[in-house]
């Protein structure tokens, strides 16, 4: 089979949908947003969230019980999005966020972490000479703040810093 079917669109998305909600409605001086309906695992920290259209750091995550958390040292409204005030039940989505990571690294990250692809099928040092050797300047930063299929990721990836990844 073709290991590369798994980072089809519909089973393989980046980052993977977050299912926590807000508990309650968040003003745009809060610096702590309660969350409903998930676990400190699914929002690692430091990190950014999406509520709306609006982005958020935060550099801590604390248990409040069971499904419910806390994000701390929040900053509203980063990387150009206009803080907002925020309601009861929307859906608070962790965003990927890659700084200046190259290329090779972001697709292996891809199709480890969020395409289950086995490393064994890699040939990662293979990857990390032709990294060096052609791919150094393609360091990419970008924050990807929904669920996007890992194969639409890897095809603008790969267009944009010229690599090819194929099944051999």
């Amino acid at each position: 089979k073709d290991v590369l079917s798994l980072t089809d669109n519909r089973k393989a998305q980046a980052p993977a949908l977050s299912e926590g909600e807000l508990i309650e409605d968040e003003p745009l001086a809060d610096t702590t947003i309660r969350i409903t309906g998930a676990t400190a695992a699914e929002y690692p920290a430091p990190g950014i969230v999406r509520i709306g259209d609006e982005l958020i750091t935060y550099t801590g995550t604390s248990t409040i019980s069971g499904t419910e958390i806390s994000l701390t040292g929040c900053v509203r409204g980063t990387n150009g999005t206009t803080a907002e005030d925020q309601s009861l039940g929307d859906r608070v989505q962790w965003c990927l966020q890659y700084t200046t990571t190259n290329a090779v690294d972001i697709a292996y990250d891809l199709l480890i972490n969020y395409a289950g692809v086995d490393p064994s099928y890699i040939p990662i040092t293979d990857w990390n000479s032709e990294r060096d050797i052609w791919l150094p300047q393609f360091n990419v930063s970008a924050i990807i703040s929904e669920p996007v299929g890992v194969n639409e990721l890897l095809g603008e990836l790969s267009e944009q810093c010229l690599f090819y990844i194929w099944w051999n």
